[in-house]
């Protein structure tokens, strides 16, 4: 089966076709010799028909020749005598045609004796005739019509040369029977094998072509819907179906990569989504940091412009305003210790002019 599913579907067809015709010219050469052989039987009994006919009709010319004598001894007339002279004439020219005909050895002897009795029996007729013709003997050849003039010996002859090729006859009908029989059973049985052979190709073919591209189809059906867990069928073949099993595959394997490569791009878009989300975000934090700094840097300055020199940024902000809330603190400390020193300075020298003036 191997050997089938990697021929190209082009021989398979010309292989199973191939088959067939040559399953059809064997039935057809057998039949032809069969039929040859009921030809060589239907020739070889026409002949034996022939030779029964020529037997038959010797045996009605020596008739003729029998009763012409007889008819000549009643009724003398050249109407007989005529009549005897066409029937010898036939009884000749029939013997001859016997003899060549006949093939057997055993029939052939038999027509040599029965052609010899016809001359003893022709040459005994005419000495009949010629005494039947003399005023002065003709009452004696009339009295020995009763034992002259008779076929008797050649008689037996004939029946045992119509016994032989009755004989040949019905062997050679036997075999032209049965040369029909097998002829038709020949036809039957090829008939059957041709069948046979026809429905062993169809199935053959339908495995190896038909069912393949079936399969096939539904694969790529099934792959063109978008399911690509498919198996694709007949990788392994050498055919067209092979070779179309190949370029599916490459389709499903494309339709794959595809889907990999648009899941990727899927993720690569998530991942900057949510790395945007991501800096938006902080850019949100660092925008609501900013102005709650601010906010704060503005209460600190107004707490300040109201003479609080006790205000400080004491809410953590990002690192990256920790300096300025350092810087803050540190100045408005400073201010608190030099207004502080001053307010110090101012105290004691009121304290000293109050002493002055007392």
């Amino acid at each position: 089966m191997m050997f089938i599913n990697n021929l190209r579907i082009s021989k398979k067809l010309i292989l199973s076709f191939t088959v067939l015709i040559l399953a059809v010219v064997a039935v057809n050469v057998f039949v032809y010799t069969r039929l040859q052989t009921i030809e060589l039987a239907t020739v070889k009994q026409n002949h034996s028909a022939e030779v029964a006919d020529l037997a038959a009709s010797l045996e009605i010319f020596l008739l003729e020749q029998q009763n012409g004598v007889r008819g000549f001894a009643v009724e003398p007339s050249d109407t007989f005598l005529k009549r005897i002279d066409d029937a010898r004439a036939n009884t000749d020219q029939t013997i001859a045609s016997l003899s060549d005909k006949v093939q057997l050895p055993e029939a052939l002897a038999i027509i040599k004796k029965m052609a010899a009795e016809v001359t003893a029996y022709e040459a005994d007729a005419s000495q009949l005739i010629k005494e039947l013709q003399d005023p002065a003997t003709v009452e004696a050849a009339r009295r020995s019509l009763a034992e002259r003039g008779r076929l008797t010996a050649i008689r037996p002859l004939l029946a045992q040369f119509n016994e032989i090729e009755d004989r040949v006859g019905a062997e050679r009908q036997l075999q032209k029977d049965e040369a029909f029989s097998v002829a038709y059973t020949t036809l039957l049985a090829g008939a059957l094998i041709a069948a046979a052979i026809s429905s062993l190709i169809a199935l053959l073919l339908a495995r190896t072509v038909a069912k393949p591209i079936q399969t096939m189809t539904d694969a790529m059906r099934s792959l063109a819907a978008g399911d690509k867990t498919i198996t694709v069928p007949a990788l392994h073949h050498k055919d067209e179906v092979g070779q179309m099993a190949q370029a599916v595959q490459v389709f499903k394997q494309a339709a794959i990569e595809k889907d990999r490569l648009e899941a990727e791009a899927e993720r690569t878009r998530q991942a900057q989504e949510a790395e945007r989300e991501r800096l938006a975000g902080i850019e949100r934090a660092k925008a609501e940091e900013l102005q709650a700094f601010v906010h704060d840097i503005e209460g600190g300055f107004g707490r300040l412009a109201d003479g609080d020199l006790t205000v400080r940024l004491d809410r953590p902000v990002a690192v990256e305003y920790e300096t300025i809330r350092q810087q803050f603190n540190g100045s408005i400390g400073k201010l608190e210790d030099t207004v502080g020193s001053v307010v110090t300075s101012i105290g004691a020298i009121r304290t000293g002019l109050a002493e002055i003036t007392v």
